[in-house]
């Protein structure tokens, strides 16, 4: 449940019929995004990324093919296993190279420790922020006739109970053009 702060709930249903939250469908996400992190930071310690010559020898051979066997599983698995929700991913790989999976595993652990939810919780307001303000001043450029995609003459119409008429009504005079294809078509 989303909070305002203030000791108010907003009420928000299950997203889908299984019942989960949207909180739930977050760490879902969060999963599946940690593995991707977990898969590329496997990547570059495999390339030699991080160590202190900055480069695995190994890696690549000198007509540019994959000189690692685990380099090459891991960029085969990487172009042809799809990452799904992370653990199937992860469950697939292990077939092909369980060593590397596990590293995989251990470094998604470790990005979870670190991951910092409080920036992600900013960065996450502040693009909400950014994004209502702008979607705003789009809704008052087009309510107040400024907007091009307004047709002159056919500025009226609230859309509340005069659905025959005006911007949203449904008689083929839509006032916004190519926002809603088949407004008005019947």
């Amino acid at each position: 449940m989303a909070s305002d702060g203030g000791g108010s709930k907003l009420y928000v249903p299950n997203l889908d019929s299984g019942g989960e939250s949207a909180e739930t469908k977050g760490a879902q996400m969060l999963r599946m995004l940690m593995t991707h992190v977990a898969i590329r930071v496997v990547q570059g310690h495999l390339e030699g990324l991080g160590n202190d010559g900055g480069f695995a020898p190994q890696a690549s051979n000198f007509d540019g093919s994959c000189g690692s066997p685990d380099l090459a599983d891991l960029l085969w698995a990487m172009e042809n296993v799809p990452l799904g929700d992370g653990d199937s991913w992860i469950s697939a790989f292990m077939k092909k190279n369980p060593v590397v999976a596990l590293r995989v595993l251990e470094a998604r652990k470790a990005y979870c420790e670190e991951f910092d939810y409080q920036q992600m919780r900013s960065a996450t307001r502040e693009l909400i922020d950014s994004g209502n303000m702008s979607l705003m001043r789009e809704h008052a450029n087009i309510s107040f006739g400024n907007d091009e995609n307004v047709r002159p003459g056919n500025e009226g119409g609230s859309g509340g109970t005069d659905q025959g008429t005006g911007r949203w009504g449904n008689d083929g005079r839509s006032g916004v053009w190519g926002a809603f294809p088949e407004q008005g078509r019947q």
